[in-house]
């Protein structure tokens, strides 16, 4: 990390309060080459780079630690200082707005050397049980997670499922494409409430918690995403919003198809997704009540699930 000072001299300028610009810190985080993170070592900090927009935070806490004492912890902030500028995400819009709430923590990695390349780290994510409170509703798109290599989405857009209980999952990712290169690896989080925001109701706020990062040639696990394709909806029933988790063998493109009990189809996509979970939002705010279709049409088949709009 290196602090610059810099300042002006002209003599014609006679206001002298603004001359000086001092304590700007530019930092080059160190490279790292089968390496792992853990964010308990006195300088774990040397070795990531964040970027916080202007409503929220990143740092090591104790909450993020998943077997260890430390993680690293990537939150929104208190949100009535901000709510009139807030647009409300819906799934497919999350990384289209609030940019106010943008958290990226950027990992250097020299793999110039590699023939393949490997990620993988462990995650965990709540949110806020305000909505219920205030909305009447759960509302997991508050709190969402998303990973980039060189500023291109490489994974599906992670929700929790429940407030504060979802398990810590261990993610994998193949990097092949990227060995024998130099790339930034890029965690973003746009959350939207801290932990305990209002006085009087403890809440453990919109989080994701990122531990044990790992970078190799060797491969990591993969073998523990051998359970073929799975595909859940939840809550199912509900009155217009869903999560379709889907788990994924393989990653790559594949498209989600929503029909009416007729065939006909209601909504269309084609995204990404990476190996392991994604999680797919579903709105059928616009349809009405009655019994629809997803299809998940990948490189593995097509699977299918039933979804219950009430």
């Amino acid at each position: 990390t290196h602090i610059i000072n810099s300042w002006s001299e002209f003599d014609i300028d006679t206001l002298t309060s603004n001359d000086l610009f001092s304590g700007y810190s530019i930092k080059n985080p160190y490279t790292l080459s089968n390496d792992t993170v853990n964010f308990e070592t006195t300088d774990a900090s040397d070795y990531y780079l964040i970027d916080i927009a202007q409503y929220c935070n990143a740092y090591v806490s104790s909450y993020a630690a998943h077997n260890s004492t430390k993680g690293l912890q990537m939150t929104g902030g208190d949100a009535m200082q901000y709510y009139t500028e807030l647009e409300i995400p819906d799934g497919s819009n999350t990384w289209d707005i609030n940019e106010c709430l943008s958290v990226k923590v950027s990992f250097c990695v020299d793999a110039t050397g590699w023939s393949t390349a490997n990620m993988s780290f462990d995650l965990k994510q709540t949110f806020s049980t305000i909505y219920q409170m205030y909305a009447g509703y759960d509302f997991p798109m508050g709190s969402c997670f998303r990973v980039l290599v060189n500023d291109e989405q490489i994974s599906g857009t992670y929700f929790p499922t429940t407030y504060s209980s979802d398990p810590w999952e261990t993610l994998y990712f193949n990097l092949d494409g990227f060995a024998g290169t130099n790339f930034t690896v890029c965690f973003e989080t746009r959350n939207i409430i801290k932990r305990n925001m209002i006085p009087g109701y403890p809440d453990v706020g919109d989080n994701s918690y990122i531990d044990n990062v790992i970078f190799s040639e060797e491969p990591l696990g993969f073998k523990e995403f051998s359970q073929g394709e799975s595909l859940e909806i939840y809550p199912n029933p509900s009155d217009n919003y869903f999560i379709a988790e889907y788990f994924s063998e393989n990653s790559g493109l594949i498209k989600a198809e929503i029909t009416n009990m007729l065939g006909k189809i209601m909504l269309s996509k084609t995204m990404h997704a990476g190996q392991g979970r994604n999680t797919i939002p579903v709105d059928l705010t616009e349809y009405p009540s009655g019994i629809y279709i997803i299809k998940i049409f990948s490189g593995q088949g097509t699977i299918t699930e039933r979804i219950v709009r009430i």
